[in-house]
């Protein structure tokens, strides 16, 4: 068996101040992407990918 994410469809969210924000994946997502600019106080956004199972 094995775990995937679809990288077909994967989701961006919109920006959020780097430091100033929570990220979690939703049920059957995980976190698959991320881009930063900046320094600690730049703008973070997160790519999510659905996850399915592979028998």
């Amino acid at each position: 068996m094995s775990v995937k994410p679809d990288q077909a469809h994967p989701m961006w969210t919109e920006l959020y101040d780097e430091n100033d924000h929570y990220a979690a994946a939703g049920d059957g997502q995980v976190i698959t992407g991320r881009i930063h600019r900046g320094d600690e106080n730049g703008s973070t956004t997160y790519q999510y990918s659905t996850v399915t199972l592979d028998s």
